[in-house]
Formats: structure tokens, C-alpha cells, sequence
């Protein structure tokens, strides 16, 4: 019988009967909100955005620091403020071209109504208010019924009539009360038929619940709350909230990862953000304590340039956490220990490196959004954006361990910093769509380069060959192949176990174990050492002798051996500055190649890099590898290697001419006498200085000695780290959470 993972594959993004594969959604950790639809005692306008007296201090924010004078700025030089309305489209007029059409016309009525309550001269908010009012008596005319939008990659999709729904809403919302009688009932009208369109089509536009359900739904929602004096804005809201529910459970954790990747994180942002403040300023249901982990998520996991990574399908991306920010601003936050949510979530957005997408989108014309034609981004910006909140940095440990498979060792928050490590270690429970095949990989970013990296998404869109020949693949990423094939879960939406978890000031350090679906099991184990280097220690037990093969993408960065060191070398480009990264292999039975293969990280900047494939067949080995990032003009530690076979491996690292690392593996707890150390554990690191150990971690260890003097001695296999003090050893024991 085929194996689910891969079974699941071949069904991957194809709206099939769910009878074909009977996946539990309602099984995974996520959240929902309260499934009661609420809706006001009397249809208000505006309220969705915000009210009546809130309009001249939002015309005010102009002023108020140099980001929001940019945003209005770009909001008052937007083509859809002076651009005619476009003509009606036909059926037969391509995808693009219908895509656009509905997109633009949209946004026309949005940006309008806003400038018609903005505009300070009446004239003009007059002349905007007609333009406004011209659009939405326009709204869903041309062919957009006779599509069968079930269809997927169709003109009309349902993920963009979700930003549809809500760009109209909120023009709709802004120029209501100045409508005359007939008006009013002609734009409510084509409103109406959207949203019963909508909640008639909703579960046969997407059976299973990703963001083809939810993006819709979170549409609908806004809709029912502009319009909900009428008779079945209820049903429409309800609907809405169960099918988005639907969504949440399954594919966010119960602590916020997105288990679809950054890019349909930001992708889905567009839409339930609003969504959950229309709700929150319409019906008085404030749904943000529920969303909350979802919000922090992205900055547990943000790289020193504040960027989400390009893992599952998706490029990299920013998160825009200053639209999120004013709705947390007496929120407690695990980030900070006394500083609330919108402060950290300010600093976020403030020190957050836009100039990669900026540059993109000036010469692509799509924004980091996925919904470029479509989407207001300037506008949305500008009315969520609050410059009063302070910016202020998480105070918490900088290496976070997430429940739900995400593991992030870092060491500081400082952002852009050339000095900061940045290593993100992946082992979330596959879910059932926009899966790739990644089960504990790890991605590296440091010295203000992107260095590890996930190949990434694909070269343009999601419909291209190379899609799956490619970027999907076990060997597209920074993972551990048997037989070709990646580790995967024990059983459908479990998480990989997370266990000897422990941080010193010295060492940060956690394995995680994943199957195969040939049996055996992967364990790998990722330690920081000193806030310098980064040790992998992957352990492959089988039932049987196959091929393994470990990856290592070196990101856009050019590849030189040396010996047993393997560097990548990088240029200062879009990503970052100049920088190198040294990789030393100490499995001397393992076979290393130089292969080569595309890399994406922002949608249509692609290009051939090298990387690494290191291979062996056995049925129990270990690897260890050392990754070591440093500066363009650093020199690299000196690595001597000292035993490299499949079950025994180690090394001395010479950090400084006094101080050096010892770095020891092994398959079994075996005792083992290596140089001055005597232990049984299966890992050991540790640092001498002048002769004297200074800190150490030992993994499933009963003993511990250096020249013979005992440092730890256990009834038990334990897994501990210690640094010296003056008097004695200060034990961290590791902690093996919940697995």
C-alpha cells in the first residue's frame, strides 16, 4: 500500500470527494473563533474601518511621522484615484485580463470612497464620492456568473473574490450615508448577489479547508457586516465564521504557525485581519485574543531583517505587524516581560528591511502581498497604522522552542545586525496542502546574509513543472533522504518529537526524530555553541542497509573546498552583504558531491546554485557537520578532524589559540576515551581553555571526566549542560517537553 505522505501528494491542490483520502480536520491543534454570529442591533455607516469621529484624526496621521506621510502620499498619487473606469470585460477576454478588470475596478471604489471622506476641499470629495459611487453601481457587471469559479486557476478564483468582497464593503461602508434612496438600493443589490453567490457556492468553491475556503469566507464575513440589516447577512456571517473556523483548527497551530508557509501566512493576513476588525468595530466581538498567537508567530520566527522564511510554498517574506499592532496596545505578550504586543509588534514593522520587496516590486509590479491587482496595500496600511505606539524589542531568551515543531536558535533580537546567528530548525506536522518535502530541515541566516536556505517555492507561480520536479523535493532542502525519500510523521498531523531541549550561556540545544516511511528513524540534533557556530548531529537508524544522503543549500552564494572545509561565498546583493559560510563533514566513509539547482527567494529572481549532497549507505550512521558563518574577511577556525567513521565521529575546534571545542558523536552510548575526555554519552561538546573545561553539554549521559577528573556521574542517561563557576558546576538538566 502506497504511504499517505505520498499518496497525499498526487491529490495535493486537486478538489476532490474528501471521501478519497479521510483526513481529520478537526484533529489538529488549531483555534476557531466563537461560531455565534453576532451582528448590530442597526446597520451603521461608516463603522467597518472605523466611525463618524474618528475621520478627522485619521485625516491627521498624514502629518504625524515620515511613514504615514509616505502612505498618504502614495494613496493620493494612486492611478485608481484618476484613472478612467475600465471597460467591461468579456467573457472571452483571457484570465488576466478578467483578473484585473475586477481587481481594478474594486480598488477604484475603495481608494475613492476613502479620499471622498479625506479630502479636505468638498469639491473634491465630491468628485471622488461620484467616482466611488460610479464603481460600486458597477460592481460584479461583466462575466464574472458565468465562470464556475470550482474550477481552480480560473479568471474569477475565490481567494481574489474575497479582497473583492471586502474592498467593496468598505466602500460601500464609507459613501452610504450620502447615497440617495435609488442609489443605495442599486449598490446594495449587486452586494447582495455577491454575498448569496458566495454563501450558495462557498463549500463546492473548496471542500477541504485551505485558503480557498477561508479567504472567501473571511469576504463574506466583512460583506454580512456592511450589510447587515438585510435578512440573510446572518447566514452569511455564520457560514463565514464556521468555514473560516474550519481553516484555523487545521492549518494554525494552537501556538500560531501557519502550517501552509509565510507566503499564504500573508496571503491569508489580507484577509482575516480586516475581517476580525470589522468585527471587532461592527458587532463589538474582539476575536484578537484568539488570533494572538497567530499574530506573534512571526516575530518568534523573523530573521535579523525581520523576514519570513521561504519553507512549504513560499518566497520570503516581511511582516506588515504595523497593521496588526494598534489592536494589542494593552495586550501582555510572551516577548516582553512587561512591554505590551503593539510595542513589539511596532518594532517589528520598524525594523523590518523592505528594500528587497521594494526593489522587486518596482520592477515586477507585484508586491509581497500575492494579491497585487487586488489588494489595497497603501490604504489598508494607512488607516491601521498608529505612529504613537512605541517600537520596543522582545526582552525574552532570543532562542525560542515552539510546541508545535518550530525551533528558532538565535542570539539576540538585534536586527540587521552583521554579528547576529539566525538558524531556523523545522519540524511542524505535514498538513495536506502547500506541503513540501522538508521534515527537519534547517535554515541559516547570519552575518546580515541569507546563507542555509530552502530553494523555495518556485520560479513565477504555482502552476509551473518545475514546481514539483524541483522546489518540492527532499532534495530542494536542508533535510536527510533514505532511499531519496524525506523523513515524515509517524501518523497524520502528529508533530515530530521535540525533546533535550536545554540553553546555557554557552550552548542552546534540541533534537527533534521524524520516520521514514521505509522504517527506521531520523534524529537530529542542532546545537549553538557559543554564539558562533552551529553544530548538526544527524543520527539515522534503519532496518536495513539503504542510501542515505544528507543536503546542504548554500543559498545564492558561490562554493570552494578546501581540505574538509566547504565554503560558500557571498556577494553583497538584494539579500544582504557580503559574507561566507565554512561547512565541515566529519563522516570521512561518506561520499560528498557539488550539485547544482535553482534558488527562489522572491517570485521570479531565480538562478542555478551549488550545494552540497553527502551520502553513504548503512543501516545505523551518524553525521556530524559543523557550520561556522563569519564575516567576508574572517579567518575560519582551524577543524581537525579525529575519528570519522559511520558510528564514531569528532573533532577539535580551535576558536582562538587558547581555547578550542571538542565535538564528539557516536551511534551507541558507548564508553569512549577521547582526547582527555572519558563518557558514555552519544554526544559531547565541550570548550578547554588552558587545559580547563569550561562548559560542556553531554546527551544520554550517566558519566562525564577529563583527565580523570569526574565532572558527572548518574544513575540514569540524562542530557545536560554546564558552564564553570569559581566553586563548582551549574547543571542544566534538558527538558523533553510534552513528547
Amino acid at each position: 500500500m502506497q504511504p499517505l505522505r505520498y499518496f497525499l501528494t498526487a491529490i495535493l491542490f486537486i478538489e476532490m470527494a474528501t471521501s478519497a483520502v479521510a483526513i481529520p480536520y478537526d484533529l489538529y491543534s488549531g483555534f476557531a473563533i466563537e461560531e455565534e454570529a453576532v451582528l448590530p442591533e442597526k446597520e451603521i455607516h461608516p463603522s467597518l474601518w472605523f466611525s463618524n469621529n474618528e475621520i478627522d484624526a485619521l485625516r491627521q496621521k498624514r502629518t504625524m511621522d515620515a511613514h504615514a506621510k509616505k502612505l498618504w502620499d502614495e494613496i493620493v498619487s494612486s492611478e485608481f484615484l484618476s484613472m478612467s473606469m475600465p471597460a467591461i470585460v468579456s467573457a472571452d477576454a483571457g484570465k488576466k485580463a478578467i483578473h484585473k478588470y475586477y481587481g481594478t475596478s474594486s480598488q477604484i471604489a475603495k481608494y475613492n470612497a476613502f479620499m471622498s471622506l479625506m479630502a479636505e476641499d468638498k469639491i473634491e470629495q465630491e468628485h471622488y464620492f461620484e467616482r466611488a459611487k460610479e464603481a460600486l453601481l458597477r460592481a460584479y457587471d461583466g462575466p464574472i456568473y458565468q465562470f464556475d469559479a470550482s474550477k481552480k486557476g480560473g479568471p474569477v478564483d475565490e481567494i481574489y473574490r474575497g479582497t473583492w468582497m471586502q474592498n467593496y464593503a468598505s466602500a460601500y461602508d464609507w459613501i452610504q450615508p450620502r447615497l440617495t434612496k435609488s442609489d443605495d438600493l442599486a449598490i446594495r443589490s449587486k452586494l447582495i448577489q455577491e454575498g448569496n453567490h458566495a454563501h450558495n457556492k462557498l463549500h463546492s468553491w473548496s471542500k477541504r479547508p485551505h485558503n480557498h475556503l477561508s479567504k472567501p469566507a473571511w469576504g463574506m464575513g466583512s460583506l454580512a457586516l456592511a450589510l447587515s440589516d438585510e435578512p440573510n447577512a446572518s447566514q452569511w456571517l455564520k457560514k463565514a465564521i464556521a468555514a473560516a473556523n474550519r481553516n484555523t483548527r487545521y492549518f494554525f497551530s494552537e501556538d500560531g504557525i501557519y502550517r501552509e508557509g509565510s507566503q499564504y501566512y500573508i496571503f491569508s493576513l489580507i484577509n482575516f485581519l480586516p475581517f476580525l476588525v470589522h468585527y471587532k468595530n461592527v458587532s463589538g466581538v474582539d476575536e484578537f485574543a484568539t488570533f494572538q498567537p497567530a499574530f506573534e508567530w512571526p516575530l518568534l520566527i523573523r530573521n535579523s531583517k525581520g523576514w519570513m522564511p521561504n519553507i512549504e510554498d513560499s518566497y520570503i517574506r516581511p511582516y506588515p505587524s504595523q497593521l496588526v499592532a494598534p489592536y494589542y496596545k494593552d495586550t501582555p505578550t510572551k516577548l516582553h516581560t512587561s512591554a505590551s504586543l503593539a510595542n513589539v509588534l511596532q518594532w517589528n514593522f520598524v525594523e523590518t528591511d523592505y528594500d528587497a520587496f521594494d526593489k522587486a516590486e518596482s520592477t515586477s509590479g507585484f508586491n509581497y502581498t500575492g494579491a497585487s491587482w487586488d489588494y489595497p496595500l497603501a490604504l489598508n496600511e494607512y488607516i491601521a497604522y498608529d505612529p504613537a505606539i512605541e517600537p520596543i524589542a522582545p526582552d525574552i531568551k532570543p532562542s525560542i522552542f515552539m510546541k508545535s515543531g518550530q525551533t528558532v536558535f538565535r542570539d539576540d533580537w538585534n536586527s540587521n545586525s552583521e554579528d547576529q546567528r539566525w538558524l531556523l530548525f523545522h519540524g511542524v506536522a505535514t498538513a495536506d496542502n502547500h506541503d513540501h518535502y522538508d521534515h527537519l530541515s534547517i535554515l541559516l541566516q547570519a552575518k546580515d546574509q541569507m546563507m542555509l536556505s530552502d530553494s523555495g517555492y518556485s520560479r513565477k507561480s504555482y502552476g509551473e513543472k518545475i514546481r514539483k520536479s524541483w522546489y518540492l523535493t527532499p532534495q530542494a532542502h536542508n533535510t536527510v533522504t533514505v532511499n531519496g525519500k524525506a523523513p515524515s510523521d509517524a501518523s497524520q498531523d502528529v508533530t515530530p518529537i521535540s525533546r533535550n531541549q536545554l540553553v546555557t550561556d554557552g550552548i542552546a540545544f534540541q533534537e527533534k526524530q521524524a520516520t521514514y516511511d521505509e522504517g527506521g528513524t531520523l534524529t537530529r540534533g542542532i546545537a549553538f555553541v557559543d554564539d558562533d557556530f552551529f553544530i548538526v548531529v544527524d543520527t539515522i537508524t534503519l532496518p536495513a542497509s539503504a542510501k542515505i544522503a544528507q543536503y546542504f543549500h548554500g543559498g545564492r552564494g558561490s562554493l570552494n573546498s578546501d581540505g574538509e572545509c566547504y565554503q560558500w561565498t557571498y556577494n553583497k546583493d538584494d539579500y544582504g552583504s557580503a559574507a561566507k559560510l565554512n561547512l565541515w563533514s566529519l563522516n570521512e566513509e561518506a561520499h560528498i558531491e557539488t550539485l547544482h539547482n535553482e534558488v527562489s527567494y522572491i517570485k521570479g529572481d531565480y538562478d542555478i546554485f551549488p550545494y552540497i549532497k553527502i551520502s553513504q549507505e548503512a543501516q545505523k550512521a551518524v553525521f556530524l557537520t559543523l557550520l561556522l558563518p563569519q564575516g567576508i574577511n574572517e579567518r575560519p577556525h582551524q577543524v581537525r578532524s579525529t575519528n570519522g567513521n559511520s558510528k564514531n565521529q569528532s573533532a577539535i575546534i580551535q576558536v582562538s589559540k587558547n581555547i578550542s571545542w571538542l565535538v564528539f558523536a557516536q551511534t551507541t552510548s558507548t564508553q569512549t576515551e577521547i582526547d582527555g575526555f572519558s563518557t558514555d554519552a552519544d554526544l559531547l561538546i565541550a570548550s578547554i581553555q588552558d587545559g580547563k573545561v569550561l562548559q560542556w553539554m553531554a546527551r544520554n549521559a550517566t558519566n562525564l571526566s577529563y583527565e580523570g577528573l569526574t565532572i558527572l556521574n548518574e544513575k540514569m542517561p540524562i542530557t545536560s549542560a554546564a558552564s564553570a563557576s569559581d566553586t563548582d558546576w551549574e547543571i542544566v538538566i534538558a527538558q523533553n517537553p510534552g513528547q
